[in-house]
């Protein structure tokens, strides 16, 4: 039996047990990555989600916040844009079809989000410029109020009437209306712009009281129009989209992974069962060979008893003419020791001058026996 034979029938087993476990093993930490990366997939989008609705709400509370602080709202803009990045980062894992309806699912979302921050850039805007106004108005009535005392016009009272009904607009009192109060803004305006410049301090005072309102009025309009721009730019279905889709992906990919799996399984087997029809062949073999030795190794024991008995000088000579057997009685014949004509050719058993001849007739005989 060759080397690699022998290395086959010792080693087969141990080596094809092996690579099945390596197999297993590979593809069980390929399942896992893929696992992990599914549910990491799965986190971002959940936390992208969150994250929108935290926006709505920051907003929202924004609105009645008088402070310009929008740190909170810059803060979820940046997890917004983050989040987004990280899940481009990610969609690669899948297969292209799948991997290329995440990135244009996630370049709408972009494009959305893009379209709300603007709004909320507008509202923060209008925010500021309605906080500046409303805070000095008040003060400026006040001292309206003061310079009336010592007037006749009655201008300084209405603008302060006015500045009232604005204040109890802005807290939401159903009886006035933006474009009621821009109508009022107006007349008194053209009234007091009729005076020119008479009525001394107070008029002038009432003047820059409707020019604050009006900027209070404007700004705030503006802000609710932005405010209710930025909330109407819902994310919620492109959100559930993008869900749907990876979901529907890694089904596709789950699938995949399982067809992979068998059919390394399949051709693990039947490697496993070709191994061990070789290894059972070469054991047979192996069986059948070792009979045959042990019977031609019986045989030539017998063999060689049968000669050693034998009272006439045998001599047995290889394709070369060299003497691989002697009998005692051949020994004996021609008084050698036994093992001193091993290996030596049958000419030193025959006279030097037949040497040539015998010779001859030895090789004509291995040619044609």
């Amino acid at each position: 039996m060759s080397l690699a034979q022998r290395f086959v029938q010792r080693f087969a087993s141990p080596i094809l047990i092996l690579l099945l476990a390596v197999i297993i093993g590979l593809t069980v930490f390929y399942q896992k990555m893929e696992s992990e990366q599914h549910f990491l997939y799965l986190d971002l989008i959940n936390q992208l989600e969150k994250q929108d609705e935290h926006y709505r709400s920051t907003l929202l509370y924004r609105r009645f916040q008088m402070s310009e602080n929008f740190d909170e709202l810059v803060k979820v803009e940046r997890e917004i844009k983050y989040l987004l990045s990280q899940l481009m980062i990610h969609s690669d894992y899948m297969g292209d079809e799948y991997s290329g309806r995440l990135y244009r699912q996630l370049d709408l979302l972009r494009v959305r989000f893009e379209r709300k921050e603007r709004e909320v850039s507008k509202f923060k805007s209008s925010r500021a410029l309605y906080n500046n106004s409303i805070l000095y108005l008040p003060t400026l009535s006040k001292q309206t109020e003061a310079y009336a005392k010592f007037e006749k016009s009655s201008l300084p009272y209405e603008a302060h009437r006015v500045m009232e009904d604005l204040l109890a607009y802005l807290m939401n009192d159903q009886r006035y209306s933006s474009l009621a109060l821009l109508e009022r803004f107006e007349a008194l305006q053209r009234e007091i712009e009729s005076t020119r410049g008479e009525g001394g301090l107070a008029v002038q005072g009432a003047k820059e009281v409707l020019r604050h309102s009006s900027l209070v009025l404007n700004s705030y309009t503006k802000m609710e129009q932005h405010l209710k721009a930025a909330l109407a730019v819902g994310v919620t279905a492109e959100i559930d989209q993008l869900r749907s889709i990876h979901q529907a992906g890694q089904e596709e990919e789950e699938e995949r992974s399982g067809r992979v799996t068998q059919l390394l399984f399949l051709f693990v087997l039947l490697l496993f069962l070709g191994l061990v029809l070789a290894v059972g062949y070469l054991r047979r073999v192996h069986q059948t060979l070792q009979r045959s030795h042990e019977r031609t190794t019986q045989v030539a024991e017998e063999y060689t008893t049968i000669v050693n008995a034998t009272p006439s000088g045998v001599g047995i000579i290889d394709m070369e003419g060299k003497l691989v057997k002697a009998n005692p009685a051949l020994l004996e014949i021609f008084g050698y020791e036994a093992g001193e004509l091993l290996n030596q050719p049958i000419e030193r058993l025959v006279p030097e001058r037949f040497h040539g001849q015998h010779q001859q007739f030895r090789k004509a005989f291995s040619n044609n026996p």
